[in-house]
């Protein structure tokens, strides 16, 4: 029978199976290129790694923030140090009086042993300042009350041992809190901001009326109740070393911690 007309030949010619698998290979070239994946451009490598190296520091420093004691717990603090300040300061314009009945003592030997406080009081001032600006405020503040707490606990052992005695250990505490001002002065520049600062300046030097007052209505009944003159410095000498245990804990620890993280940080962020 013959073809009907305009119909396809039944074989194909030669050249055009061959156009046909050319036509195949091309095929399977182009889609196996189109699903590798693509090697990263060395830009891109860096934009990486620079944004993991931001995320890093982001991390260090949301730790750090975390571990420093907020800024009003440090304020409220100093505020309870200067009340002890005060307190160690006008327990002896108290427990002199029996001190003088008890030992024998003169006028002149009650102005003695008051002068020698403001006697250290004073010496400390500018070394305060420098010291708080050489080893943080923290430091200073917390040495200072540990200073003068010591002090205030020698002062009936050393009453005992005579007037020397007892004049150095009142040189002690008011060695002590000579530095305290310009300690909280740095600890206050450092750690609250400018538009809250006269409100915390003024909480914690408050406390050095607090203390006055205080320690003026309740130091007789303390020495009328609880034995005698000693217990007025055993009493407020203890405040004073259970404050530096808080300071430490709470205050001083944690923004050490904080200090340490900082390097760190800087170092992963580099």
């Amino acid at each position: 029978l013959a073809p009907r007309a305009g119909a396809a030949p039944l074989h194909a010619s030669p050249g055009a199976g061959s156009r046909r698998r050319s036509a195949l290979r091309a095929y399977r070239d182009q889609t196996s290129s189109s699903i590798t994946p693509e090697e990263p451009s060395a830009s891109e490598g860096a934009e990486a790694t620079a944004e993991a190296a931001e995320a890093t520091a982001e991390a260090g420093a949301s730790l750090a923030a975390a571990a420093r004691p907020g800024r009003w717990l440090v304020v409220l603090s100093m505020s309870a140090a200067f009340i002890l300040c005060n307190l160690d300061k006008v327990n002896m314009s108290v427990a002199v009086i029996p001190m003088a009945n008890q030992f024998g003592w003169t006028s002149s030997d009650r102005g003695l042993v008051s002068s020698f406080f403001f006697w250290g009081y004073a010496v400390t001032q500018f070394p305060g300042g420098f010291l708080a600006k050489k080893l943080g405020g923290e430091k200073v503040l917390y040495w200072g009350v540990l200073l003068w707490s010591f002090g205030t606990l020698l002062a009936p052992w050393a009453a005992h041992q005579g007037m020397s005695a007892l004049c150095l250990s009142r040189l002690l505490v008011g060695l002590g809190e000579g530095v305290a001002p310009a300690a909280a002065i740095g600890v206050l520049a450092a750690k609250v901001p400018v538009e809250e600062r006269s409100r915390a300046t003024t909480a914690v030097f408050g406390g050095l009326d607090v203390g006055s007052l205080t320690g003026l209505l309740i130091a007789p009944p303390i020495i009328l109740g609880l034995g005698g003159w000693e217990s007025v410095f055993y009493l407020f000498g203890f405040l004073g070393f259970a404050w530096g245990a808080w300071w430490f804990f709470k205050v001083l620890k944690p923004t050490s911690d904080a200090k340490m993280a900082a390097p760190a940080t800087e170092a992963a962020a580099a």
